[in-house]
């Protein structure tokens, strides 16, 4: 049966595939699509990088503040999309008309509240939720929330923990819900051919102990703070430990922290990396206790490279962890002692940590990010609940 070709719009603000996230997925996506014989155009505010064989349609930038240029860029978008009359129209950013919405942030609503949580004690992080519900852009965000919630999108969610939310926390009728979770390149993100060997000093690990590794852009979000503290328990346990951080990140406040909890000599920041595999491969552990992540890639290529995992409940990846040996969900980030003593227990085992090891590769090979292209086409092709 011949496949039938479609003319598909990607939507979003910004395209510079070499920052990662949504505008890598949307590129790759870009090309997947032209490769199956599909007519492929993206639209956005601005683009970077190399030129792309898919066609680049610039939405031009509205002037004044954010809640009028995200506005703008919506209606000019969607003015562009029904002019050209494009079959299917994939949007990953905050607009609620298109024909396929897949929120790579998650729901905004709790990406909000948990970026509030993440900021201190409960009174701290209710003052700061109240006040960003009051900015116009916040405001805006939440209402073309809503606006996708009533519509009849389909609506393709990263994890069944984000189509939990949409359904429960919007009333998101779950027939219009696919999961499609995350890929990962199993080819680029593999276990190390042999041991790892002492030193490794390039990388920031110590020579001697537990090597634990952070991952992530936004310290804050991720759950720094509550890492370093697991270093501290640690270290004034019979385990010893160095932990290894890898991202782009205001590093000042956390190296204070590092400081005040005597853990300084023990951590290593090293900015971003365009060769993360490395520090996957060097690891005995990823840590990442993060306050919110829709499903964190970070930890798929984790996994499809030996690495074992703790994390919290908040991350929708940790659906792939839950029935693994030696990997570790807990309930939030503030659950130190319980991250410290999971974090002892496996690497104190070596058979564990060999299992684990084996364990989250096996795992991370039921989604090759091939696959998960390949689902997003089924629904491309579907449009619109009902049509």
């Amino acid at each position: 049966m011949t496949m039938p070709r479609r003319s598909i719009a990607l939507v979003i603000d910004r395209m510079e595939p070499s920052r990662g996230g949504a505008e890598a997925y949307l590129d790759r996506l870009a090309r997947h699509l032209l490769a199956r014989g599909h007519d492929v155009a993206a639209l956005a505010g601005t683009f970077a990088g190399d030129e792309a064989p898919y066609e680049r349609i610039t939405i031009k930038e509205e002037r004044g503040g954010r809640r009028a240029r995200e506005r703008g860029f919506s209606s000019r978008a969607r003015a562009e999309t029904e002019r050209r009359g494009f079959d299917a129209v994939l949007a990953v950013r905050h607009i609620s008309w298109a024909t396929v919405y897949n929120p790579h942030g998650g729901v905004f609503r709790d990406a909000l509240a948990r970026s509030a949580a993440s900021c201190g004690s409960k009174v701290v992080a209710g003052a700061r939720l109240a006040l960003r519900r009051l900015q116009p852009t916040v405001r805006h965000f939440l209402a073309v929330e809503e606006d996708m919630a009533r519509s009849t999108c389909r609506i393709v969610a990263v994890s069944r923990f984000v189509a939990n939310r949409l359904h429960e926390g919007l009333g998101v009728s779950p027939a219009r819900i696919r999961v499609i979770e995350n890929g990962v390149d199993l080819d680029r993100f593999l276990p190390a051919d042999e041991p790892r060997k002492e030193g490794d000093g390039d990388l920031g690990f110590h020579s001697s102990g537990a090597r634990l590794l952070f991952v992530g852009h936004n310290f804050r979000l991720k759950g720094l703070p509550s890492a370093l503290r697991v270093l501290g328990r640690l270290l004034r346990s019979p385990v010893e430990a160095s932990l290894v951080v890898v991202g782009r990140g205001h590093e000042k406040p956390y190296r204070a922290l590092a400081r005040r909890l005597g853990v300084e000599s023990r951590v290593s920041f090293r900015g971003a990396c365009d060769r993360v595999e490395r520090y996957y491969q060097a690891a005995d552990v990823l840590l990442h206790p993060t306050y919110y992540d829709p499903c964190s890639l970070v930890v798929l290529e984790a996994m499809a490279s030996g690495l074992p995992v703790v994390t919290t409940r908040w991350n929708g990846a940790s659906e792939q962890l839950l029935d693994l040996p030696g990997a570790l969900v807990v309930e939030d980030p503030h659950r130190i002692d319980e991250m410290a003593r999971g974090i002892a227990d496996l690497v104190s085992h070596r058979d564990l940590h060999r299992e684990a090891r084996l364990a989250v590769r096996a795992r991370a090979e039921r989604h090759p990010w091939q696959e998960k292209l390949r689902a997003m086409e089924d629904v491309l092709l579907q449009g619109r609940e009902g049509s």
